[in-house]
């Protein structure tokens, strides 16, 4: 799979927070995560919302970082 997206990123577990750090840097990262059904989306609503925006382009989370709202 890696070698079939654009800038992949592979992580067995991921927080939010990552995937924010990750896509500040690498906006066209391809997060490819395994296991996620043991993410806990059921009961992290901010993680859950991070894929949902995410299933297709132009999806985005705003978030308020150094005073600013940024968009991921």
């Amino acid at each position: 799979m890696e070698q079939l997206v654009a800038e992949p990123y592979r992580a067995d577990n991921i927080t939010a927070a990552a995937i924010y750090h990750r896509l500040d840097q690498w906006p066209r990262t391809t997060l490819l995560i395994d296991e996620a059904d043991n993410l806990g989306f059921e009961h992290d609503g901010v993680l859950r919302s991070v894929f949902n925006a995410g299933h297709r382009s132009g999806g985005a989370i705003s978030r308020v970082v150094g005073g600013q709202v940024r968009r991921f």
